[in-house]
């Protein structure tokens, strides 16, 4: 029969043995949590970076419809410069010249205006680009080269400005010398031949300059077409990336679905074994409980068996003594 001291130490075993269960049950239910945690912030990770990539994609849209009207808008000025070379082919070349001047300066307001919202359109798409700093290193390496293209492209539009900006001073200088001009011609319409035909010959060199400068204009914007055709190329190549990063986030999508699903299996084993675990200690528990009584009670049978014992030799020591 166990005496008192190992029954002590079967009992502490026994309850040492239950704490480390214990434990090993929180461990269990911490990393369930902690992998649910992961996985919810693995989906707003997902979700953020979607939402980016649609204004980009959207930033983009915009500013291929403003290249196509400012595309639009200098084919039509250099339309009306190539007309503007010969204004006195026909009759009354005066009055056409006048109506084309108006014509070339609507033109060039136009063009000024459809430049600013190029302008507002790059400095978006180059804010958009910014945010999307935490995007993988290859993507931020194409949108770097993007960047410096733009910039390329900013200074070819402020000289652009510049140089219409004096177009507008010049063809008001012209204006004015071209009403000058008619006014003599009106005084002088009863002189002879000669002197109608000095006049001409002062309106054309007149108009010359301006000629020049249409022509300057039009080589400035084949230039520039030429640099937004490059601009273009890059951000088809960076269209062209973002559709790879697309598919990358649909296999992302994909395995956050996989750990989702391993989650929710993981779940559905843990659970009923967990529950099992815990029933069977409770059974254990229960049974220490019993077995712990049990010796209690057999101790203290001990116990008064050997007070009784000697309270049975006590009188019979005194007897004999």
């Amino acid at each position: 029969m166990p005496t008192k001291k190992e029954l002590a130490n079967q009992t502490r075993e026994l309850e040492e043995q239950v704490v480390r269960i214990k434990n090993r049950l929180n461990g269990v239910v911490f990393k369930k949590t902690k992998h649910g945690y992961r996985l919810d912030q693995l989906s707003d990770n997902t979700e953020l970076l979607n939402r980016r990539m649609g204004e980009l994609e959207q930033q983009l849209t915009q500013l291929g419809k403003s290249q196509q009207r400012l595309a639009s808008m200098r084919l039509q000025h250099e339309q009306t410069g190539d007309e503007l070379k010969n204004p006195d082919k026909e009759p009354k070349g005066k009055k056409r010249f006048r109506l084309k001047l108006g014509r070339l300066n609507s033109s060039i307001s136009d063009l000024w205006q459809a430049q600013q919202q190029l302008d507002g359109d790059l400095s978006d798409i180059q804010l958009k680009l910014d945010q999307l700093g935490g995007l993988p290193d290859d993507l931020k390496l194409e949108t770097d080269g993007l960047q410096s293209h733009v910039r390329g492209l900013e200074e070819s539009s402020s000289r652009l400005a510049v140089k219409l900006q004096e177009q507008e001073t010049r063809t008001r200088e012209l204006e004015g010398l071209l009403a000058e001009l008619t006014l003599a011609q009106e005084r002088l319409a009863g002189e002879s031949k000669a002197q109608a035909e000095n006049i001409s010959q002062q309106l054309s060199q007149a108009i010359a300059p301006l000629t020049d400068r249409v022509q300057q204009l039009a080589d400035l914007t084949a230039e520039d077409q030429g640099r937004h055709k490059e601009v273009d190329r890059r951000l088809q190549q960076l269209a062209n990336r973002v559709g790879d990063l697309g598919g990358h986030l649909h296999q992302l999508n994909e395995d956050f679905t996989d750990q989702r699903q391993r989650y929710n299996q993981l779940t559905l084993e843990t659970d009923p074994w967990l529950q099992q675990y815990r029933e069977g200690i409770s059974e254990q528990l229960e049974l220490l409980s019993s077995r712990i009584s049990s010796v209690k009670t057999h101790a203290d049978s001990q116990e008064q068996a050997t007070d009784q014992q000697r309270d049975d030799i006590e009188p019979r020591i005194k007897h004999l003594e």
